[in-house]
């Protein structure tokens, strides 16, 4: 589930488990996933509660682009 959900991610986001809670950890660049993320790991037989530790990934600095005359 976390490898597709999230699968733009590098490092890829890490889960663990202990005890029925599952904690979600990583650098992420779209947390409007993270609610998906949860209603999922919920839904998994076993799990008791899901704790996030996912932070937002700062944007990436793209170079601005040279325009040059078209003559």
């Amino acid at each position: 589930m976390v490898a597709r959900l999230f699968a733009a991610e590098t490092p890829p986001v890490q889960v663990h488990v202990d005890e029925g809670v599952v904690t979600l950890t990583g650098r992420i660049h779209d947390t409007a996933l993270v609610p998906v993320a949860a209603r999922l790991a919920r839904s998994v037989e076993g799990v008791v509660d899901f704790q996030c530790e996912l932070t937002r990934r700062a944007p990436e600095r793209l170079e601005p682009a040279v325009v040059r005359p078209a003559f």
